[in-house]
């Protein structure tokens, strides 16, 4: 044991109090509030703080350490298994996160390959389980409530709840500070009750008007003795081709039918109808957007075929994504933006990939292309090596959506509009080839406070008008 007595205690408290406030002005300039602090409040981290619009009633439970930690200290490693314990002890819906935030790591790189999803280690996390097993300074009722839970339970209260930042005093406060003159997690200007600024706001919506739709819909009857529900099971998700009351409907003509389709229909009944007509009749809208949807996955495959574009249905929603190449290449590119790289686990490598989910609407009498942007992970880069499952969630934990703010959310879907060659021009287009119109005419005439200056000056009116009511 080691003492600083030229310090002493007091002295190493009070700068522990004051790290502490750093890091609670951080969280609040992340929009947190504070609902406990250890100074004031019994309880086991230094603060729990919540954001209650956007999580509920979700804690995060924050212990701060204005200290060089080693990974293997003693105290440490009681402090870690007793707050696994509370949240054992914890209802499921009053579970929280718990974040560590420490001036100083030594050895950053092997805390890295137990917290760091990206980077960790199984045989590091266990190495890490048995020192807290066997060196944790605990008495005999931790101890035993400890060892009764399963590796499992530990391993997932490493990997999904902890996270742990490295932040010196003058990090914590230089982000704080770029916080706070950002509206980053600014969220009041949406949720309060505030006036609006009377202004006008062009919108940027990520959706396009079908305004080239394909020029037939093939319709002929089904050979219901030999039809089997089996063959709809077959269709390729980039075939644009339905089974409906006995009828096959199609956007391929029926020289270009798949064997399996053309085995089961009477090709002699397929005739060629207005797809434009056929559309209008509401009894066909959700019909005709699938087979659009389909049909728009077709024609972006065989266009960047050269790229490994590839279409795939997951949980029912269509989407398009770029093959990744060799693993020794970390990043891929279309059109001169990534679409693809690869990334390392604890187990092996993986393939994050920036994909569209595609998804055709009907508003009034015209059909629209509304384009999501997601990730989706792959083992190897190929789509038949989809990520799925508990993997897959614990993936997105890491890369989670809100993390995105809206331009690169946008500049990300700017690049799929470029690929899917939606313009804000009519496309000469003819035949089945579906071309879009870009949507940039849309406007509102009032708008929430987007800066710190607009806020204050909006409230500051707002203050001085109701004053105003209340004047002689």
């Amino acid at each position: 044991m080691f003492r600083n007595h030229e310090g002493g205690r007091e002295a190493s408290h009070h700068h522990g109090e004051l790290y502490k406030d750093l890091v609670r002005r951080y969280w609040e300039a992340r929009e947190y509030d504070v609902v406990a602090d250890s100074k004031d409040d019994s309880i086991t981290s230094d603060l729990i703080v919540r954001r209650a619009h956007e999580h509920g009633n979700q804690d995060l439970w924050i212990e701060t350490k204005d200290t060089k930690l080693t990974r293997t200290d003693p105290d440490f490693l009681a402090e870690f298994a007793r707050y696994m314990i509370e949240y054992q002890e914890l209802s499921a819906e009053h579970r929280f996160d718990l974040h560590i935030v420490v001036r100083y790591l030594r050895a950053p790189e092997k805390w890295e390959r137990i917290f760091k999803v990206v980077k960790q280690k199984d045989e590091a996390v266990k190495d890490f389980y048995h020192r807290v097993k066997d060196d944790a300074e605990l008495d005999e009722a931790e101890k035993e409530k400890f060892n009764s839970y399963p590796y499992e339970e530990f391993d997932h209260f490493v990997t999904e709840v902890t996270t742990v930042h490295q932040m010196s005093p003058a990090k914590v406060q230089q982000a704080t500070e770029e916080l706070e003159r950002s509206d980053r997690y600014e969220h009041d200007t949406f949720t309060e009750k505030r006036e609006p600024i009377n202004k006008r706001e062009e919108l940027r919506p990520n959706f396009a008007e079908i305004n080239s739709p394909p020029e037939n819909i093939y319709i002929g009857d089904v050979e219901v003795p030999n039809f089997f529900e089996g063959v709809t099971n077959l269709i390729d998700d980039t075939e644009a081709v339905r089974f409906r009351s006995n009828k096959v409907f199609s956007l391929l003509p029926p020289e270009d039918f798949p064997d399996y389709v053309e085995s089961v229909v009477e090709i002699d009944t397929v005739s060629a109808e207005s797809f434009d007509d056929w559309a209008t009749d509401e009894e066909n809208t959700d019909l005709a957007s699938s087979l659009l949807t389909r049909e728009i996955c077709r024609q972006n495959v065989e266009k960047h075929d050269l790229d490994g574009c590839v279409a795939f249905k997951y949980r029912g929603d269509y989407y398009l994504m770029f093959e990744h190449g060799a693993l020794e290449k970390e990043v891929e590119k279309v059109q001169g933006q990534q679409v693809s790289r690869v990334f390392s686990d604890a187990s092996s490598k993986f393939v994050r990939h920036r994909t569209a989910q595609l998804n055709v609407r009907r508003l009034n009498d015209d059909y629209f292309l509304f384009v999501l942007i997601k990730d989706h992970f792959t083992e190897n880069g190929d789509h038949m090596t989809l990520i799925r499952g508990d993997r897959k969630g614990s993936l997105h934990d890491n890369f989670a959506q809100h993390r995105y703010n809206n331009s690169q959310t946008y500049s990300r879907y700017n690049h799929w509009r470029k690929i899917l060659s939606i313009h804000n021009r009519a496309r000469d287009t003819s035949g089945q080839i579906i071309g879009f119109r870009r949507i940039t005419e849309i406007s509102i005439g009032k708008r929430p406070a987007g800066t710190r200056e607009e806020i204050d000056t909006r409230d500051t009116d707002s203050v001085q008008q109701k004053l105003g009511d209340h004047g002689d």
